[in-house]
């Protein structure tokens, strides 16, 4: 929910810039600033433990895949 409010944020500060209204886009970077701000805490702290205790027994099997995709890019 928070990363579709964050698109349509900067989709209103294209609209805001394209109708050259200045103090609009600089507002809506405002908002747009502390909602990224406020959804990287909740992220850091819930999220990115979560997902760590979640993985911590497949963490080997991760590397290898990741390294294996790594490969097939380069």
């Amino acid at each position: 929910l928070e990363h579709k409010q964050m698109e349509d944020l900067l989709d209103e500060i294209a609209g805001a810039i394209e109708a050259e209204d200045t103090d609009r886009a600089i507002d809506v970077g405002d908002s747009l600033l502390l909602l990224v701000q406020q959804h990287n805490i909740k992220e850091e702290e819930m999220l990115y433990p979560a997902a760590e205790n979640l993985l911590a027994g497949d963490w080997d099997e991760l590397s290898r895949v990741l390294a294996e995709y790594k490969d097939l890019q380069d």
